[in-house]
């Protein structure tokens, strides 16, 4: 048989095959839409979170209260990128932020330039941004240091805010599931030349590789594969014809 009648009989079967799972998902939507209005809503079919897995933590020492949060959802995936926020306030007496460490998953990296701190000087004004930060990484120690000069810390103002992006390993796999902590050096009295300092850490901030979807997986499949073109525009032009190709570049890379 030809190569381009094999093909062309894969494309078939293909095309078929796509048929079927384009009904199933369409039965499976449904259902999943069905259980999620006579459950909980519009929120019925989303992911819960985990209890023993939080992607939010608050700790309170004294009058200082530490929440760290991912930013969005707690699911990430593969290859992609996930933002951690730290948020330092006192209910008390003024304070200082000396140092902020992160200690994040181990195989992933920390996005260069993504570090931002946003914070209010002690006699008033508007917080901002502050996107100059230049902080320290110890990738062997899966540690980033951001030292300061002292971000002040009033009862009523809105704290200090700390946010850096990392990048997601490659060969993370769908259910792996990573911790962060972030560690707080503070001047625990601002006014008081011998005022005593203090570290607080909040830990147990979790993270879950989610699954990457049909078209994610045929995407970077196809470039591993070696196929040419727009991985895009063939799906949609002729998305029997590319599944074919996948299923015989498949067998040529066994044979």
């Amino acid at each position: 048989m030809s190569r381009k009648l094999w093909k062309s009989s894969l494309a078939g079967v293909a095309a078929g095959a796509m048929v079927l799972a384009g009904g199933l998902w369409g039965a499976g939507a449904a259902a999943a839409e069905e259980t999620g209005s006579a459950g909980t809503g519009s929120a019925g079919a989303a992911a819960t979170e985990d209890s023993e897995h939080p992607s939010a933590n608050t700790v309170t020492a004294g009058d200082i209260k530490i929440t760290r949060n991912v930013v969005g959802t707690g699911e990430i995936k593969a290859g992609e990128e996930v933002t951690y926020r730290t948020q330092i306030k006192t209910t008390g007496e003024p304070a200082t932020v000396r140092q902020i460490t992160e200690k994040f998953p181990e195989g992933f990296r920390y996005v260069d330039g993504t570090a931002r701190v946003r914070s209010a000087p002690l006699e008033g004004g508007s917080q901002e941004w502050d996107e100059d930060v230049m902080p320290f990484t110890d990738a062997d120690a899966n540690a980033l240091e951001l030292p300061s000069d002292g971000w002040p810390l009033t009862s009523n103002g809105e704290g200090v805010t700390y946010e850096a992006t990392y990048l997601v390993p490659e060969d993370a796999s769908a259910g792996d599931l990573f911790e962060s902590k972030a560690t707080v050096d503070l001047d625990l009295d601002v006014s008081d030349d011998d005022n005593p300092e203090s570290q607080v850490t909040v830990s147990d901030v979790w993270v879950e590789v989610g699954r990457r979807s049909a078209a994610e997986v045929m995407q970077s499949g196809s470039a591993t594969l070696g196929l040419d073109g727009d991985t895009g525009s063939v799906i949609l032009d002729d998305p029997a014809d590319f599944v074919g190709d996948v299923i015989v570049k498949v067998i040529e890379s066994q044979s």
